[in-house]
Order: structure tokens, then C-alpha cells, then sequence
């Protein structure tokens, strides 16, 4: 399956990123509190330390933070 990143792990975030990986999908996640990804490493995502680090050329980026300002703060 194709690879995905996924930029913010939060209330919203953290459930459809593990359902996700549930679905065989390849996770690279981010997200500014490094916690918040270690659940989903441990179902099989790979943590990056920089947003970028979750982009694939011609892949999926999701992206599930609560505002643009939080946003500009990922990047």
C-alpha cells in the first residue's frame, strides 16, 4: 500500500491515523508533542522528527490540527 503522512496526532488525529495503520496503510507521523506518536509507532508507524519528514513525493499527506495558526507552528 502506498505510503501516507500524517501531521498531527491529537483527539482527532490519533484515531484515524491508527485505523489507518489498521487498514495496512504505511504511516509516517509527526506531530509536536513526540508522546503523542509513540502509541502509533508501536502499532507500526515511523516516526519523523520534521513535518517535511513525512512528505513522500506523490504521496498523501493528511493533516489534522486544529488551526492554521497550529499549523504554521508544525512547519
Amino acid at each position: 500500500m502506498q505510503q501516507v503522512g500524517f501531521i498531527g496526532t491529537g483527539h482527532m488525529g490519533y484515531p484515524m491515523a491508527r485505523n489507518l495503520l489498521a487498514a495496512g496503510y504505511s504511516l509516517r507521523v509527526y506531530d509536536l508533542r513526540p508522546e503523542q506518536v509513540a502509541p502509533l509507532v508501536e502499532l507500526g508507524a515511523m516516526q519523523v522528527l520534521r513535518p517535511g519528514d513525512a512528505v513522500e513525493p506523490g504521496g498523501i499527506v493528511i493533516s489534522m490540527v486544529p488551526n492554521d495558526a497550529a499549523f504554521a507552528r508544525h512547519c
